[in-house]
């Protein structure tokens, strides 16, 4: 069992630039050689003007994967995948919330939590650094709060690719040793 924390970059999409990422994870061995993962990620960037929005966006992801890895204690590979849940939290700037506000009476902008799949190839070295690239495959929608009345709001979406590539370095700490 492990405890896997990692640091990183992730690429841009249709919503978000490229930004930072840290995740931590809990490893545990299923059955020689394949091990399961469940993590938590968590990536911050601007938005980009694909969708006329300015400002910033926190996005979370929780991840149970799968892994199958071979190597010694001194360099490991792995190659792993499972399904995700992205979530996520858009903070526009004031000038794109006025101009939402005025132009189409939308109030709120948000994030609808969406599900889709990660794979990933990674290495170990001395069973404590790790080097890891991901690509994670997701598809949601930005959800538009429309003010018609005092107490009329109407809730549209549009479709948004949150796909993203990222590379990242970890350090792991074992838990409790099983073989």
């Amino acid at each position: 069992m492990n405890l896997h924390v990692t640091m990183g970059a992730t690429t841009p999409n249709l919503l978000v630039g490229a930004g930072p990422g840290i995740s931590i994870g809990y490893e545990a061995l299923a059955v020689h050689p394949w091990v399961v993962s469940a993590t938590l990620d968590y990536q911050y960037g601007a938005l980009t003007k694909d969708f006329d929005l300015s400002g910033k966006m926190h996005q979370g992801t929780l991840a149970l994967c799968g892994m199958y890895y071979r190597g010694t204690d001194r360099l490991t590979a792995y190659l792993g995948g499972g399904p995700i849940l992205r979530f996520g939290h858009l903070s526009p700037s004031a000038a794109t919330s006025d101009s939402l506000w005025e132009n189409n009476q939308v109030e709120k902008v948000g994030l609808k939590v969406a599900p889709g799949y990660r794979l990933f190839l990674g290495m170990r070295f001395h069973r404590a650094i790790s080097l890891e690239v991901a690509v994670n495959q997701v598809v949601s929608d930005l959800q538009f709060t429309r003010r018609f009345g005092p107490q009329q709001t109407a809730t549209y979406g549009e479709e948004v690719n949150l796909s993203s590539f990222s590379i990242t370095l970890g350090y792991i700490w074992q838990l409790k040793r099983m073989w």
